[in-house]
């Protein structure tokens, strides 16, 4: 799994203005499926990717503010990439899934040494959040079923790189062709309501 290059990381905090239209082949990729039957955003990311960290919240604001339906998808990356999925599938079954990502994402990059890096860590970053952990160290098997779903989405989608942004269950961004967030938001908005 790899992350895509500093260069993007850096264009997305660019205030530059939405211009121009988008187009298939160009800024998304029509995919050999199926439309998703109710509109849908699929986010695969992972904490450890600092793009990923970038679009995190604001694609979730987005989601939030323009009542769009969004499935985040943790991708299992690294030694303990298991761990921090199912954290976050024990932190969602709780409403603290926002909070779990957020407090992972500001360990990795934001605070010196905090990065987990064993299952145990996984377990402090939920007590911190306020999450029963008794699902994380004996998970149940509604736990290990949306783990499993997480894991066939991830295989279906053939997801290589995270984040990557799925709208529709037919339509793949392709971030690099953009310049902004703000032509990312476009984007996602445009092919959410096509």
């Amino acid at each position: 799994m790899r992350c895509f290059f500093t260069v993007f990381l850096l264009s997305l905090v660019s205030s530059v203005s939405v211009a121009g239209q988008f187009r298939e082949g160009i800024h998304y990729l029509e995919m050999d499926r199926e439309p998703t039957v109710i509109p849908m955003v699929m986010l695969f990311h992972s904490p450890y990717c600092g793009p990923c960290a970038m679009v995190h919240d604001p694609i979730l604001k987005l989601a939030s503010d323009k009542g769009m339906d969004i499935k985040e998808v943790v991708v299992p990356v690294g030694k303990i990439g298991s761990d921090i999925q199912q954290g976050y599938v024990v932190a969602k079954r709780q409403n603290k899934a926002h909070v779990y990502i957020k407090a992972l994402i500001r360990r990795i990059h934001f605070t010196k040494d905090e990065a987990p890096r064993y299952r145990k860590d996984v377990l402090d970053v939920l007590d911190d959040c306020g999450v029963d952990a008794s699902e994380f160290e004996t998970p149940s098997q509604c736990i290990k079923d949306e783990i499993g779903e997480h894991n066939l989405l991830v295989r279906q989608y053939r997801i290589r790189q995270t984040p990557t942004i799925i709208v529709n269950g037919n339509k793949q961004i392709i971030l690099p062709s953009l310049k902004n967030m703000d032509e990312l938001e476009a984007l996602i908005s445009e092919l959410y309501q096509g």
